[in-house]
């Protein structure tokens, strides 16, 4: 990681807890507890199972890819190829890239490595953009990265409102549908290439670095495009099209669900005070820039990898998901008892929602209230 470095005089400094045992720290205590007395076994099980569920999911719709006798079959199999992927990145590549499935840190490597390289998108840049970028900085301007969208969508009242984004709750869901095909062929090489990711500089990328992301590519399109024209008896278009309709719908699963998970009609977009540093505690900002959806579901967390259960994972996240839901049950908890709640939506009602912000944020001049809130 020493590739990236940090514009230190650049980074804000988070306010500091008025009390030392304050509501953070009764929830910390609490969710130790409840991790020293948790069934580990139980966890390791319930992650075995879905990874089997998983891969042999994955594996029946690779094979159909090849076994298909009609278009219909191929691009069956190729979409369902990519919803799996997609909920295997959820679950397993998300955790892995926080360290929070195997002790040894190679293994954790390896599980994000090889999902990301079958999504066919770079992990090396994605992991040093979300732990360093958006982690830290959550719907910071200029500083999370995940924030940067080259001006074609406004997401937040601090960013500058071109004539563009009058139409962009039209044309955003439209653009969405394209996002993990532009990731593929587009965004990794601009942002490997770039100069700037959010606060992070690249600077001199490793030899491996420059593998993964030749080796990553070239063995993506010769699985995904390649082995398909020459093993079966489809033609170039027809795989074409399979693919390309495998990315629409990997792209809607992906980017509706990051983007309830922090991107709502009432979602936080903090700014810098005077002195150029953020006036809530490091606590305070995850809280008031994360989203959860039906976080106290377990059969939700299972589907989604916690990324439902967002603010236990921005508070905990080296923590696995697998316990997110009794995560969120002590946080809610303690926060109903101070002046802080976490924003809650729907599956559907986060779609909306966020559908909401993005025709609000289509205005010239945005209603926001003094909390930043729109």
């Amino acid at each position: 990681m020493a590739n990236f470095q940090f514009q230190i005089s650049a980074v804000p400094q988070f306010a500091k807890p008025q009390t030392e045992k304050n509501w953070f720290w009764v929830i910390q205590k609490e969710v130790l507890e409840m991790l020293q007395r948790a069934d580990n076994r139980a966890a390791r099980r319930i992650l075995w199972a879905k990874a089997a569920i998983l891969a042999a999911a994955f594996g029946i719709s690779l094979a159909q890819i090849f076994l298909a006798k009609t278009i219909f079959g191929l691009i069956a199999g190729f979409v369902f190829s990519g919803i799996f992927l997609v909920l295997a990145g959820f679950n397993f590549a998300h955790d892995a890239a926080h360290g929070s499935i195997f002790k040894e840190k190679k293994w954790n490597a390896v599980v994000f490595e090889m999902i990301f390289g079958l999504l066919g998108a770079n992990g090396y840049l994605w992991k040093q953009r979300h732990l360093h970028a958006h982690h830290p900085f959550p719907n910071l301007q200029k500083f999370d990265a995940d924030m940067e969208t080259q001006s074609l969508i406004r997401l937040s009242p601090h960013e500058k409102w071109l004539p563009r984004h009058r139409f962009q709750h039209f044309y955003a869901p439209v653009l969405y549908s394209f996002y993990t095909l532009i990731w593929v062929f587009f965004k990794d090489f601009a942002l490997f290439f770039g100069r700037q990711h959010g606060h992070l500089f690249p600077k001199n990328h490793p030899k491996s670095a420059w593998a993964k992301l030749i080796l990553g590519k070239t063995g993506y399109l010769f699985l995904f495009l390649v082995l398909p024209v020459l093993a079966t008896d489809f033609s170039i278009f027809q795989i074409g099209t399979a693919f390309f309709a495998m990315h629409l719908v990997q792209s809607q699963l992906l980017l509706w669900t990051f983007l309830m998970s922090h991107h709502v009609e009432n979602s936080f977009y903090p700014t810098l005070n005077q002195a150029g540093n953020l006036s809530d505690d490091w606590a305070t900002h995850q809280i008031k820039t994360a989203v959860d959806f039906h976080a106290l579901r377990p059969a939700a967390c299972h589907i989604f990898g916690g990324f439902n259960c967002h603010v236990a994972h921005h508070l905990f996240p080296t923590v696995s998901h697998v316990f997110y839901p009794k995560i969120s049950q002590i946080i809610y908890r303690n926060l109903a008892k101070t002046g802080l709640q976490v924003q809650q939506v729907s599956w559907w009602g986060g779609m909306i929602s966020h559908w909401k912000l993005l025709r609000r944020a289509a205005q010239n001049h945005m209603c926001f209230t003094a909390s930043g809130k729109l």
